[in-house]
């Protein structure tokens, strides 16, 4: 599990939220946890197991230069096995793991990460190797804001996500925002896409396969 702290939770307090992520076993024991931070903000946003006993996580951190993502691999005891800062104007809100070693990511960009930027924030999902390198990013954009906000493998080698749009990406708006979901094989091939709302706020976070191909 993973979050934020204002105190020495995992290590030596660096300043305004520092990241947090710890490794509880079956009995509820933490076996440990690790804390990283600047004098800045940071956060976590996403985290998946590796398949081989440590994790993936993803972050935001805010510092006085800027705000930008970083993402890591750490193994089961905890040690640190990379750290990377992002591509800068784009962020991590999910992250899944792709079951033969590397990880799915999706979140927001203010640039061209896997496609033309359309305008405001665009989403964009996209596939990781093990070792921290993109093997594809797909960009997904209206002119107005976009995001994507979940994730979660489908049991077939490739990924549901799920986010929230201002604008018509899968389909007509129907008010403020509304919430889409989207799944993507192992390549990056789009195979569904669904947008739905109301005339009010709307959109779509969280999800989880249901073992029988579709999703909660």
């Amino acid at each position: 599990l993973a979050g934020e702290t204002s105190g020495s939770l995992g290590g030596p307090y660096a300043g305004a939220t520092d990241a947090w992520f710890a490794h509880i076993d079956s009995a509820g024991s933490r076996l440990w946890t690790r804390q990283i931070g600047t004098t800045g903000g940071e956060q976590v946003r996403g985290l998946a197991s590796d398949g081989r006993g440590g994790i993936f996580v993803a972050g935001f951190t805010a510092v006085t230069t800027g705000n930008y993502s970083w993402f890591a691999r750490f193994d089961g005891a905890g040690s640190e096995v990379w750290l990377r800062l992002f591509m800068p104007g784009s962020f991590f809100f999910a992250l899944a793991p792709d079951n033969v070693g590397g990880f799915f990511a999706a979140g927001s960009t203010a640039t061209s990460l896997g496609g033309p930027y359309m305008g405001a924030t665009d989403a964009w999902v996209g596939r990781f190797h093990p070792d921290g390198d993109l093997i594809w990013a797909r960009q997904l954009g209206t002119t107005m804001g976009d995001w994507a906000q979940g994730l979660a493998t489908d049991g077939r080698g490739g990924v549901f996500v799920t986010g929230m749009t201002m604008g018509s990406l899968f389909g007509p708006h129907l008010g403020e925002s509304d919430g889409w979901v989207a799944r993507y094989d192992g390549l990056g091939n789009q195979l569904e896409c669904r947008q739905f709302g109301t005339p009010l706020a709307d959109g779509a976070g969280p999800v989880v396969r249901d073992g029988l191909g579709g999703l909660f």
